[in-house]
């Protein structure tokens, strides 16, 4: 399956994402914030990566 990073600051979504795609097969790393998330995209070169954005207008 795929290699998924998934980039989420709240600890309990962040460890339901990474349950719920590990159950499906994907080879799951997970990110606290978007610095360590980016390095990891940079060193691991994932097939998807998923992660929340607010936007503040």
């Amino acid at each position: 399956m795929a290699q998924i990073i998934v980039v989420e600051d709240e600890l309990e979504i962040r460890e339901n994402l990474v349950e719920l795609l590990e159950v499906a097969g994907h080879q799951v790393r997970a990110a606290k914030n978007g610095k360590e998330g980016y390095e990891m995209i940079e060193n691991h070169s994932p097939e998807m990566v998923i992660c929340d954005v607010i936007c503040q207008l």
